[in-house]
Formats: structure tokens, C-alpha cells, sequence
């Protein structure tokens, strides 16, 4: 796929939005990541998880 289709999709005004996206590194994004609090503190469903791992 091209990545102005991709930024048409996520409502970039710039391909070059997208492309700084695509261009970080697993690293950095696991590194990011980590830093980010949680917003919801998720509860463990049982029927819930019974039904998600069905999907």
C-alpha cells in the first residue's frame, strides 16, 4: 500500500507525518511505551477473557 493512502487514512495533512512514524525504530516505541501510564486500569473478566481469546 502507498503511504498516502496511509496518510489519508490516519487524516494526515503531510505524507511526511506518516513517514516519522514508520521510520522510529521497535526500540523507541517499546521505550515509549513504557512511559505511558495506563488511562483505564483494566479488571480481569473471566467472561470477558473466555471471550475475547474465542475471537
Amino acid at each position: 500500500m502507498d503511504l498516502s493512502t496511509i496518510a489519508h487514512w490516519l487524516g494526515h495533512v503531510s505524507v511526511n507525518t506518516t513517514n516519522k512514524y514508520i521510520s522510529v525504530n521497535l526500540e523507541a516505541k517499546r521505550e515509549t511505551l513504557a512511559k505511558v501510564k495506563p488511562l483505564l486500569k483494566w479488571r480481569r473478566d473471566s467472561e470477558l477473557m473466555a471471550w475475547l481469546t474465542a475471537l
